[in-house]
């Protein structure tokens, strides 16, 4: 489990792989810290840590075909930043929202606008997901918990963003067109999902 919080940036430094699978070498300031088998969140993806060169500070993660053709990671290039965080803590405080890092759907950047103190993006997402979005509700972006500004007219939601979260994560590199992960509070999912069975 993930809390959309950003730990750090990496950067993809090789890939090998075709469309049915690619293995990620990913530059990260915790790749020392990491062991086989633990999960990281990439753009809001878990994968699973494979080798480690602790002394290169790289680690190994892969990509089946699902994961690529759900997710935007496909497209990542060698020098291409990646959001990444650890999973929480049983002891962590909680300062984003629950996440499981099981991408729902992507998303398209459709307005970029600097705003007074804060950049304001408005995202394009697939129309069976519309009852997932609640204005001032919790949504994961690429790996960040966000709240929804507001949302609508049709398939899309606002999302706000200071100046902090855009120095240190990958949303600074956001501009319209840009394809994001994207995925919905499980909260409401779990409701949706008991709601739908009662008919």
């Amino acid at each position: 489990m993930f809390t959309g919080i950003v730990e750090s940036l990496g950067r993809v430094v090789a890939m090998v792989g075709d469309e049915n699978q690619k293995t990620f070498t990913i530059e990260s300031t915790f790749a020392q810290e990491l062991i086989p088998g633990q999960s990281v969140s990439h753009n809001g993806v878990c994968l699973t840590v494979e080798k480690i060169d602790a002394k290169a500070s790289v680690y190994n993660v892969t990509l089946i075909r699902q994961t690529l053709e759900r997710s935007s990671l496909g497209a990542l290039r060698v020098s291409s930043n990646v959001n990444l965080e650890r999973c929480v803590r049983a002891d962590a405080r909680l300062d984003g929202h629950v996440v499981q890092g099981h991408v729902d759907s992507v998303g398209t950047i459709v307005l970029a606008e600097n705003e007074p103190g804060q950049k304001r993006f408005r995202i394009e997402f697939p129309d069976k997901f519309a009852s997932l979005i609640v204005p001032r509700g919790s949504i994961c972006v690429d790996g960040i918990s966000l709240t929804v500004a507001n949302s609508g007219p049709g398939q899309v939601f606002d999302v706000c963003l200071i100046p902090h979260t855009l120095e240190v994560t990958i949303a600074s590199q956001w501009e319209v067109g840009t394809t994001v992960n994207l995925e919905f509070d499980i909260i409401g999912k779990y409701v949706k999902k008991w709601m739908d069975l009662r008919g």
